[in-house]
């Protein structure tokens, strides 16, 4: 189910009526967040049975061959924005990276800033 007015689920395509892209488009991912807030399991539950939809429906579409990339398309950008402690599975004694600069004790990684950006990447080996 996908109610966003303005950033419409279009199927059996799987993609954002008003951009054209492949659903969720930015739009529909900070609606979904913004809508499932504090509630990450159940956003990750509630993209899973879509993703289960759009593998069906896309199959079909391409001729019995299942598209790639849908599990990162529906739940990978959800799974990694949330913190390393709070992921199932994760060592909940590790607080990873909390913010840009600052990283995790156990990595040795440096952080370079990024021009235009915010925050930063991580820094070339010497």
């Amino acid at each position: 189910m996908n109610d966003d007015a303005e950033h419409p689920l279009l199927k059996p395509a799987w993609r954002c009526r008003t951009c054209g892209i492949a659903w969720p488009c930015s739009v529909a991912k900070l609606r979904l967040l913004g809508r499932y807030h504090g509630r990450p399991d159940e956003l990750i539950e509630h993209l899973e049975t879509l993703q289960t939809e759009a593998t069906e429906d896309l199959t079909r579409l391409y001729g019995g061959k299942t598209p790639d990339g849908l599990t990162g398309r529906f739940v990978g950008w959800v799974k990694a924005r949330q913190p390393t402690h709070s992921r199932p599975g994760a060592d909940s004694s590790s607080p990873g990276v909390d913010r840009p600069g600052r990283a995790h004790p156990s990595k040795d990684v440096r952080v370079a800033p990024v021009h235009g950006r915010r925050g930063g990447a991580p820094a070339p080996e010497e």
